[in-house]
């Protein structure tokens, strides 16, 4: 087995590490699964329903930081997505 690059050996990104792979695990065991909506790309309207600004608002998305998570494809919003951005 590899080496781990050693600022995996930081305690604190060790920690967030197995937290990641924790969450990532039980959205896998979800049933049924949550939707990430990875849909929304450079340009397209910013969705405030389903969206909340980064930094910067506008009409349109700049880029997506954190992608909007759905109980299914086209279910409720559980968690608003963070994105950034501009205008045109």
């Amino acid at each position: 087995m590899k080496k781990w690059p050693e600022y995996f050996k930081e305690p604190s990104v060790k920690h967030l590490t197995e937290r990641l792979l924790e969450v990532c695990w039980r959205l896998n065991l979800q049933y049924p699964s949550v939707y990430m909506d990875t849909s929304t790309k450079n340009g397209h309207k910013f969705d405030t329903e389903k969206y909340r600004k980064h930094k910067h608002s506008g009409d349109k998305v700049d880029y997506v930081l954190f992608p909007a998570v759905l109980e299914c494809r086209g279910g409720e919003l559980l968690v608003s997505g963070v994105a950034e951005g501009i205008t045109n």
